[in-house]
């Protein structure tokens, strides 16, 4: 299959987006343009003044705490990351420091309108080997901007030998808790294709139970399918 694969059908969704942020009063740090759209001109101003950076070894909560005082920036950290820190930047928008650290750390940077928000990831993954080659699906939950709605993001690879991946598709969609969200994602040329159907149920405060089944076709060759279904506590 094509790594670039057109989106041709979305039904049952409150809004679908391939590989972007979620439209709401918080974003994920994802690059220079990505923080900026959705959060005050004072933040984002913030975001972008350049800043060098010199850690070696050191706690999280240290490296927060001077990127606090160097460009006034709130910080706030919901668990705690195990990771020490060793980081030399220089000259680089804070909004790419931010990202650098998420990476680092294994959590994921939202920025909301007065802060930075680092959190833990609520993701999930599956991988399944079959004839057709070698698939693995990735899945992250998170609350978004109106009650009972969910973004959901799904990441298709695929490997021909089991340790290089590539990825086929990223799409994000938002749908309302209890309601079945379908994606069809289709190559015009080829044919080939992924199906995706989604639901997401809230179980308990703050919990939520999501069901991902994808299916990969490719014509001529055996179907991959993989499900998962998953309980998180959303940060």
């Amino acid at each position: 299959m094509k790594k670039i694969l057109y989106m041709l059908m979305i039904s049952g969704l409150v809004s679908a987006q391939a590989g972007s942020a979620t439209a709401s009063k918080a974003t994920a740090v994802s690059g220079a343009a990505g923080a900026a759209k959705t959060v005050d001109a004072n933040m984002a101003a913030k975001l972008k003044k350049n800043i060098t950076v010199e850690f070696k070894d050191c706690a999280f909560t240290d490296v927060l705490d001077f990127l606090r005082k160097a460009s006034d920036v709130n910080f706030i950290v919901t668990g705690k990351p195990e990771a020490t820190i060793t980081l030399c930047l220089k000259d680089l928008p804070l909004e790419l420091v931010i990202r650098y650290l998420g990476e680092l750390t294994g959590m994921d940077a939202v920025v909301e309108q007065n802060a930075v928000v680092f959190r833990a990831k609520a993701a999930e993954a599956a991988l399944v080997g079959t004839g057709a080659g070698n698939y693995k699906m990735e899945t992250s939950v998170e609350a978004a901007q109106e009650p009972h709605q969910y973004t959901v993001a799904i990441k298709i690879h695929q490997s021909p030998d089991g340790k290089k991946w590539d990825v086929l598709s990223a799409p994000r969609v938002t749908t309302r808790a209890g309601q079945e969200a379908k994606i069809e994602i289709k190559d015009e040329k080829t044919g080939d294709g992924i199906e995706c159907t989604i639901l997401v149920n809230e179980v308990a405060a703050g919990t939520v139970e999501m069901s991902v089944v994808c299916k990969v076709k490719e014509p001529g060759k055996p179907q991959w399918q993989s499900e998962l279904k998953t309980r998180i506590k959303l940060p």
